[in-house]
């Protein structure tokens, strides 16, 4: 079985190093992007992720705008979305924006495993 490749957007080191804990790297490839800018270049310049995980704290282009510029060039890659804001506060500001999961920090190894493969599963079946 191939492993799944995971674009993580993030500037902080502390979910970085969590994300590293909580996805074995026999199941996955973990690509990371320290800004939206780096994302959304990673993204359109190496094709094949399977997932697309998005902290909304990103710098300009913000978070919040990233998974409307995705959605731009990939309207059916899986993206979660990672946020410390309270959920109305995230929804308000990111209305629509095609994200299909909001994982709120804290979170556990469940919680993200559930959220991945909930995506992935959706997309295979498709």
């Amino acid at each position: 079985m191939r492993r799944l490749k995971l674009l993580v957007a993030t500037r902080s080191e502390t979910d970085r190093d969590l994300l590293r804990a909580f996805l074995k790297p026999s199941d996955y490839l973990l690509v990371f992007a320290m800004s939206a800018k780096e994302a959304l270049d990673t993204l359109l310049f190496n094709p094949g992720f399977d997932l697309v995980l998005a902290d909304v704290s990103l710098a300009l282009p913000s978070g919040i705008g990233i998974s409307g510029a995705i959605r731009k060039f990939n309207p059916y890659i899986p993206l979660i979305g990672i946020t410390a804001y309270p959920p109305d506060w995230v929804l308000k500001q990111n209305g629509g924006s095609g994200v299909d999961h909001w994982l709120m920090k804290p979170f556990s190894r469940q919680d993200l495993e559930t959220a991945v493969w909930k995506l992935l599963t959706r997309v295979v079946s498709a």
